[in-house]
């Protein structure tokens, strides 16, 4: 996992106002402070989008609502991830989100 999260990385710090911070063990991505992706174990976690799009997600690419400990965030979807391919096609979710963050206040 440590060559594909270089390599989302060097993707995503490349856009304007992102930075990343371990949270729930895992290291997130931040635009302007606000959390839009979460890379987990074979996968990652995407956080703002409205329901259309986690539909998408949830149906097309077998996502599933995100689980930390007994909490089951159903906003949150948690996708599978095995290579940079699998990333490069979600890659359009993960900008809807980091432009949802970007929004924030």
């Amino acid at each position: 996992m440590k060559d594909l999260r270089l390599a989302i990385e060097e993707v995503l710090l490349d856009w304007d106002a992102v930075s990343t911070k371990k949270m729930f063990g895992s290291p997130c991505f931040l635009a302007n402070g606000k959390m839009f992706g979460l890379l987990v174990t074979k996968g990652i976690v995407i956080t703002k989008l409205d329901q259309p799009d986690r539909d998408v997600l949830l149906n097309k690419y077998q996502g599933a609502p995100f689980v930390v400990g007994n909490k089951i965030i159903q906003k949150w979807v948690r996708l599978p991830m095995e290579n940079i391919a699998d990333f490069n096609e979600i890659l359009p979710f993960v900008k809807i989100s980091y432009d949802a963050a970007l929004r924030e206040e």
